[in-house]
C-alpha cells in the first residue's frame, strides 16, 4: 500500500512539473510573440 502511494505522489509531482513546464513555455511563446510585432 505504501508503495502504490508513493508511486502515485510521484506521478502527480511528474505531471505538475510537466503541465507547469508547458504553461512556463506558453507564455513565453505568448509573450515574445507579441514583443516581436
Amino acid at each position: 500500500m505504501k508503495l502504490s502511494k508513493l508511486k502515485t505522489t510521484l506521478l502527480l509531482i511528474s505531471f505538475a512539473v510537466v503541465a507547469g513546464y508547458d504553461i512556463y513555455l506558453l507564455l513565453n511563446a505568448y509573450h515574445y510573440g507579441f514583443s516581436g510585432q
